[in-house]
């Protein structure tokens, strides 16, 4: 399929009446482009360093950052700049680089114009490596395991053990990406990268416009060789959010999940959106781990002994299944736990007794329990986790993946119709069929 369109950037006061204008021209197609509005131009300069190309930016005079230097910024990314402003002050703006300057009272044949002088349209044509047009896409999906935690237990580096258990079978290397979808993200800092792009900002930008090959996608990811799996670097800012869609987050989630068998994220468990505060920008914040929990085969939540860390592991769990995930595919994980097996009795009937005297009841898997090692050394020397914190991981979540996955067939095969065997209605059963 191909729709060729002008991309759009604007910048501008929330009020101003064209920056509505050309919104609603784009949406109802009287203009044929997308429009794209920025929060600042720190947000502009991010949009334009992505994958993307931008046919124009529009900005409007006034804006403390709309300066010499932004439309230099833009003129580097092959996009020319538009400004909103009163014409008598036209030749001054054209001096510090503009393309154009339009009135506020902007008309869309008047914009049609400029774009079709001084601005190129993009082709969102989509094409396999040989240039065949690609109508149809059947592909398989690997596995996707989310983990999180409610803050300092350690949710990031039981993401590198997971991988790396996942990853000790042979045929399973290099299959297995672990994604930093976290807000604060570590991973570059835990795997000591010196790259910082790309990372998940570019793979969102890929499927914002595009359905990439898997040669591209794991072309975003760096491989860790020491451990078998490959990494996708998370944010660069925590602002980055803004930039990146919930519909753009879906198909890169998608798209990892074509191009790995098993795709292990890295997510801030924080889910919180306009149902529960009444924000749709906190939704859109909390886009990356809300799409990838309510998609994820298993969330493996992590926690820590003692009353405050088992409470906060509950509770976290709680707001998983809130997500929009069963509760059969959440999986407690205890980190530092006791040696003593009547210790982890405890904690596991205390697990279970919060989560059926909760309102409403739920009933959780028993949990995982994971010795007290050192991870410095390994994660400073860029090494292979201890086998005692990789392989409870490992075997866990093969087993209840595999669960997960008999109950599903099961649900479909009893949902389907049944053949009715001649002779085993009576005609009592009959007189109820056709509500006699």
């Amino acid at each position: 399929m191909s729709r060729d369109r002008y991309v759009l950037l604007g910048l501008g006061r929330s009020r101003s009446p064209w920056f509505g204008d050309v919104a609603l021209w784009t949406t109802s197609g009287a203009v044929p482009a997308e429009f794209h509005k920025c929060l600042s131009a720190s947000h502009v300069r991010q949009r334009l360093s992505g994958l993307q190309p931008h046919s124009a930016l529009i900005v409007e005079e006034g804006i403390a950052d709309v300066d010499r230097d932004l439309i230099e910024s833009a003129k580097r990314f092959g996009t020319p700049t538009f400004v909103i402003a009163n014409l008598d002050n036209a030749q001054e703006w054209y001096e510090l680089g503009a393309v154009a300057v339009l009135p506020a009272d902007l008309t869309p044949a008047l914009l049609l114009q400029t774009l079709s002088t001084n601005a190129q349209i993009i082709s969102t044509t989509r094409t396999d490596d040989t240039g065949t047009i690609i109508e149809h896409i059947t592909e398989r999906q690997g596995r996707l395991i989310a983990v999180c935690g409610p803050g300092g237990t350690g949710a990031s580096t039981v993401a590198i053990a997971l991988a790396q258990a996942l990853a000790t079978d042979v045929t399973e290397a290099d299959h297995i990406v672990l994604a930093d979808f976290a807000r604060n993200s570590e991973q570059a800092m835990l795997h000591d990268s010196p790259e910082v792009t790309p990372s998940v900002e570019e793979i969102v930008e890929l499927h914002r416009h595009r359905h990439p090959s898997i040669e591209q996608i794991r072309d975003v990811t760096f491989g860790v060789e020491q451990r078998g799996y490959r990494l996708l670097l998370g944010q660069r800012r925590i602002g980055a959010w803004t930039a990146m869609p919930p519909s753009a987050i879906s198909g890169a989630i998608n798209g990892l999940r074509r191009a790995f068998r098993t795709v292990i994220a890295d997510i801030t468990a924080d889910f919180e959106g306009e149902n529960e505060g009444g924000s749709l920008d906190v939704e859109e914040r909390n886009a990356l781990a809300r799409l990838t929990a309510s998609q994820a085969d298993l969330v493996l939540v992590v926690g820590t002994t003692g009353f405050k860390g088992i409470h906060a592991l509950t509770r976290t769990m709680r707001q998983v299944v809130n997500a929009g995930i069963d509760a059969e595919r959440v999986v407690p994980i205890i980190v530092r736990t006791p040696k003593r097996g009547l210790e982890r009795v405890e904690i596991a009937k205390a697990i279970t007794a919060l989560g059926e005297q909760g309102t409403p009841s739920m009933k959780w898997n028993a949990p995982v329990f994971l010795p007290d090692r050192s991870v410095e050394n390994a994660l400073r020397d860029g090494v292979r986790l201890h086998k005692q914190l990789v392989s409870p991981l490992g075997t866990t979540v093969d087993a209840l993946y595999e669960r997960t996955q008999h109950t599903q067939q099961t649900i479909a095969i009893d949902a389907e119709p049944q053949p009715v065997v001649p002779g085993s209605l009576g005609s009592a059963d009959l007189d109820q069929a056709v509500g006699e």
